[in-house]
């Protein structure tokens, strides 16, 4: 294309050596030396050039998600469906799964799975560590509900990933959207604790003010396994709990270490933050 514009080879590799131009997928390079809009992410930049080459493929998995503005880490690849017996270059990641017409979706000149669809990919493909935090993000905006969980195993039978997005639905079918979660809920009932619910909405005057991971309603207590993991907004997190307080709820946070190691104090705790309500 470079050729095409009325570059010779010469002023191309000058470009290429002096850093003018970055390479961003395989042989495809970016312009250092222009300006471009703030919504041009590095992303959708990797995300064309890759298929500038390839025309053809489908941006999937996590290059997909960071389009859509899912919670997934960035590792600098840009995720393909090129079809079988294709070689990726450098700096993609190809695959050679299907994706059926239903799931694609049209952009930037581009073709990429759609939310869903790719929502359920990252879920069933990623590390499972990554893929827990998707899972629990998910779950706390009720982004898919059980029933299309439990369809997308049905319909993915027998495919990559479907034992893994197994697990989690199930990992997170009663409210625990993580270990910690887990553990909290496990200490709980050890404890014949009871009275609560897990992974609840706080509605107060018809809007939801909060997410619990455990709440005793009639108590007006909210206890939280605090792993961070899906309290990292500093700012939305004080406004969070500066509502609940105003509604009249009292929050108690425990970290790992104390439901783990010191569980005694975490069950007192409770019971003398329940005993005060009632």
């Amino acid at each position: 294309m470079a050729i095409e514009a009325g570059l010779t080879p010469a002023a191309i590799r000058h470009r290429i050596d002096s850093g003018r131009w970055r390479p961003v997928a395989g042989r495809a390079y970016v312009d250092t030396g222009r300006s471009v809009p703030r919504w041009v992410t590095p992303v959708l930049q990797r995300a064309v050039g890759a298929t500038m080459l390839w025309p053809t493929a489908i941006v999937c998995l996590r290059t997909a998600a960071l389009l859509h503005e899912l919670p997934v880490p960035d590792d600098d690849l840009v995720h393909l469906s090129v079809g079988p017996g294709r070689r990726a270059p450098r700096g993609v990641a190809g695959y050679s799964f299907e994706i059926p017409p239903r799931d694609v979706r049209r952009t930037a000149g581009f073709c990429l799975t759609a939310p869903r669809r790719t929502l359920l990919d990252c879920l069933s493909r990623l590390p499972y560590d990554e893929a827990e935090r998707l899972m629990a993000w998910v779950r706390t905006r009720d982004l898919l509900t059980d029933t299309q969980l439990q369809a997308a195993i049905e319909e993915r039978a027998n495919t990559w990933g479907v034992p893994q997005l197994r697990s989690l639905v199930a990992a997170t079918a009663h409210g625990a959207l993580s270990e910690l979660e887990r553990r909290l809920h496990q200490l709980l009932h050890e404890a014949g604790i009871t009275g609560w619910t897990a992974n609840r909405q706080i509605v107060v005057d018809g809007s939801v003010i909060a997410r619990a991971d455990v709440l005793f309603q009639a108590e007006k207590l909210v206890v939280e396994a605090d792993g961070r993991a899906y309290h990292d907004d500093f700012e939305h997190e004080r406004e969070r709990l500066n509502r609940l307080s105003l509604a009249g709820y009292t929050v108690l946070r425990f970290t790992w270490k104390q439901v783990t190691g010191r569980p005694g104090e975490v069950v007192d705790q409770i019971r003398m933050a329940l005993g005060r309500q009632t």
